[in-house]
């Protein structure tokens, strides 16, 4: 939710330039900095830069209290229209985790977006009231002035989970930027009645092992109520966990948050059923233990009928061994199904299928990492090593080196070299060293250690 409507650009007198943001048609807040000349004397006005549909206006606000704090409340004068509501996080940030910042630099006379990542660096200056600190993501402005009471948001931008602050330079040159969070200032939301959410993001842990090949996604939508937006953007990053290959950890959160969610009236229950239904999903396909999911997939359904099983369904009918079960995909009518389907057709070996879908459905759903993956494979099937290598190539400039790209990339080398009639005499895209080969190494090696 990029409620840019409501981010505004702040004057402070004849130089001072910062940002605000509107929490409601007559309230916004921004960082004290941006209003030391008012607090100096040196400005007599505040005045917020409202953009609605095109057309600039001005509109004066004076502070609601003369009590310092980080944050400062504004009244302004005039009513605004066309207010977004604005939603608040209290929340904890894990190092390398993506924000984004939307304000009125200097630079900028319209506003621009600048994409973060958390530095999760600990030896902040104790005597500074910033609490969060930011690397710049292909960022090359020299400075960030005006961004100063930008809103910091959520990887996913429904969230709003601090204020920036300040930039931090070398050589007159910003290198980073530093701003104050949510969560230590809850006395302010509390005294101006803002409500603040509370909940810790799900993220990726390191140091797991990542598994192979990897069946498929469910992509989860929002919903308007604020606790199930929540738990879609927990749902969220649990599937993304899963899909970069951490398969225990993103099962042993999932299943957290369904015991969560028992007996929670505030968790509607097609949120809980979303939840159990991903867990069926991934119990069939990482465990392939058919009569456990369709368990718990019975009791998703009653949950909520209404729910969209149709590639559960398709790849139980897979597992099972049915040939026709990408049928049960047709017509196909998302982005979860088309994935499922190539993921069908690559694991049923029939490249040509994999690859006629996504040029039938790419230009209708919109395509990301995991599209490409398929099709590399779907394109290794059909020995076309270099289109492999291609689509590859962009499922990594868009997700980055995760396990799955790094072993199809090593089988993408293997096949290259092999005579193109090994490829055929097998019923799988590993080669037998990796099946066999690499496991009977292993083998030999945990065996020595043992015998001294």
């Amino acid at each position: 939710m990029k409620a840019t409507n409501n981010i505004v650009k702040l004057l402070c007198g004849t130089e001072q330039q910062g940002t605000a943001l509107l929490v409601d048609q007559e309230h916004a807040i921004t960082v004290r900095h941006c209003l030391k000349d008012f607090y100096r004397k040196r400005a007599s006005s505040i005045i917020l830069v409202v953009v609605i549909d095109g057309i600039s206006k001005e509109i004066s606000a004076l502070p609601a209290d003369k009590e310092e704090s980080a944050f400062v409340y504004l009244n302004l004068e005039e009513k605004v229209e066309s207010v977004n509501e604005i939603h608040f996080l209290d929340c904890k940030l894990e190092a390398l985790q993506k924000a984004s910042m939307f304000g009125y630099g200097k630079c900028y006379a319209n506003g621009s977006w600048k994409e973060l990542k958390f530095s999760g660096r600990e030896d902040l200056d104790k005597n500074s009231v910033c609490d969060l600190q930011f690397d710049l993501i292909d960022a090359r402005d020299k400075t960030f002035a005006g961004f100063s009471g930008s809103p910091i948001y959520d990887e996913e931008c429904s969230f709003v989970i601090g204020l920036i602050l300040q930039e931090g330079c070398a050589d007159h040159e910003a290198i980073y930027i530093e701003g104050i969070s949510v969560s230590s200032q809850k006395d302010f939301f509390e005294k101006h009645d803002i409500v603040v959410n509370n909940t810790n993001l799900i993220r990726k842990k390191t140091g797991e092992r990542a598994n192979a090949l990897q069946m498929t996604d469910c992509y989860i939508t929002g919903v308007s109520d604020t606790i199930d937006e929540l738990n879609n953007i927990i749902l969220d990053k649990i599937v993304a966990l899963h899909r970069e290959g951490y398969w225990e950890r993103a099962l042993s959160e999932l299943k957290e948050q369904i015991q969560l969610q028992q007996g929670d009236v505030q968790t509607s229950d097609e949120i809980k059923a979303k939840f159990l239904l991903q867990q069926a999903m991934w119990i069939l396909e990482d465990s392939h233990n058919i009569s456990a999911a369709s368990k718990i997939y019975q009791k998703a359904v009653r949950f909520c009928e209404s729910l969209d099983t149709k590639v559960f369904l398709a790849l139980r009918a897979f597992y099972l061994g049915e040939s026709s079960a990408r049928k049960l995909l047709e017509p196909i009518d998302s982005q979860s199904s088309f994935h499922a389907y190539m993921q069908i057709c690559v694991n049923q070996r029939d490249g040509k299928a994999a690859i006629r879908a996504y040029e039938t459905y790419k230009d209708i759903y919109s395509c990301n990492s995991r599209t490409w993956y398929w099709v590399s494979i779907a394109n290794l099937l059909n020995c076309d090593f270099l289109k492999a290598e291609e689509f590859l190539k962009k499922a990594i400039n868009e997700n980055g080196e995760i396990f799955d790209y790094c072993i199809l990339r090593a089988l993408i080398q293997y096949w290259k070299t092999i005579p193109i009639e090994a490829f055929h005499r097998i019923d799988s895209i590993y080669p037998g060293l990796y099946s066999e080969g690499i496991y009977f190494l292993r083998m030999i090696s945990e065996r020595s250690l043992w015998m001294w």
